[in-house]
């Protein structure tokens, strides 16, 4: 949409940031974002608006401005993003060199437009530039009577914003997400599959249910998003994964067991059977020297063509 801004309002983990960045990279734009520091002010928040404004105007790159409600750290953030809604700009955001700074880079660019030479004709290219190339996406949550106060203090969030409602997935959704996942995993037999898949969704959709006997009982709100519901699968499978290990571990620990049985049996046979009198390392040196004197017999019947040696004299 063009010089279009968006609200979309849900809880937290229903996909809000998710769906704007996969929306701004379908549309060819750049994703811009503040990151909150310790101190971070009305200050540093208007030095992230420069250079997002350099962005938009003099890079001329579309870009989408993704303000979350958890990076309100000051009302004035709002009141700022409310300027940006109704009148393109924030007052008062460039002094008077940067904006000879701005004149000056994007001069050629405004003559080329069709704009006069003149500052003023070309910061009005560069305001309109800065405009045409702005999306703004505020990302809320209804939660509390907070959304409903800012609203009625900053009209701009209404007005000159699409809202979009995020409401929990159908159980169509869930299904396909589900199959993704586990409709052709290896580790879980063919026959268990489709009845897994039916139990996931049945357990998300039963605890969404006992949310409202929650509230209708302690007054107190809970709220299970798709987060939830892919978390819960993803905690299945890597159980999943655990106990397949487990279960090679076992197989595998008996087969060394039995292998030792196997040695400890060979080697009282061997003690068992060695001659009297004679110690395991005598008897070892015993049938070492028979083995040389074997050899040597061996060697003189190739050489000298010798009789058999076990045919004896």
């Amino acid at each position: 949409m063009h010089r279009g801004h968006a609200m979309v309002v849900g809880v937290g983990g229903s996909g809000k940031q998710s769906l704007t960045r996969l929306a701004a990279f379908a549309a060819g734009c750049t994703m811009f974002e503040i990151t909150l520091s310790r101190g971070y002010g009305e200050a540093a928040f208007k030095e992230d608006m420069k250079k997002m404004y350099n962005q938009l105007g003099v890079a001329n790159k579309p870009t989408v401005f993704l303000f979350t409600a958890a990076q309100v750290a000051e009302e004035g953030f709002l009141e700022m993003i409310n300027n940006i809604l109704m009148i393109g700009m924030i007052p008062a955001l460039f002094s008077e060199d940067e904006k000879d700074q701005i004149v000056g880079q994007v001069r050629s660019a405004a003559v080329q437009a069709g704009y006069q030479v003149t500052k003023e004709s070309v910061w009005q290219y560069f305001v309109n530039m800065c405009t045409d190339n702005l999306h703004v996406v505020l990302a809320m949550s209804p939660a509390g009577d907070i959304l409903r106060t800012r609203c009625r203090n900053f009209p701009g969030l209404v007005n000159n914003t699409c809202i979009d409602w995020y409401f929990p997935w159908p159980e169509q959704a869930l299904i396909a997400v589900a199959n993704v996942f586990l409709a052709e995993n290896p580790k879980i037999p063919e026959p268990y599959r489709k009845v897994i898949v039916a139990h996931v969704v049945y357990v998300h959709e039963t605890v969404g249910d006992y949310t409202i006997d929650y509230l209708l009982k302690l007054r107190r709100r809970n709220y299970v998003t798709p987060k939830h519901y892919l978390d819960y699968i993803q905690t299945y499978l890597k159980l999943l994964d655990e106990m397949n290990h487990f279960i090679v571990a076992q197989m595998v620990e008996p087969c060394g067991l039995m292998n030792l049985m196997d040695s400890s049996i060979k080697l009282n046979l061997l003690r068992e059977f060695s001659p009297a009198g004679l110690g395991l390392s005598s008897y070892t040196t015993y049938k070492l020297c028979g083995f040389s004197q074997y050899n040597h017999c061996i060697y003189h019947r190739e050489r000298h063509g010798s009789p058999d040696i076990n045919r004896g004299p």
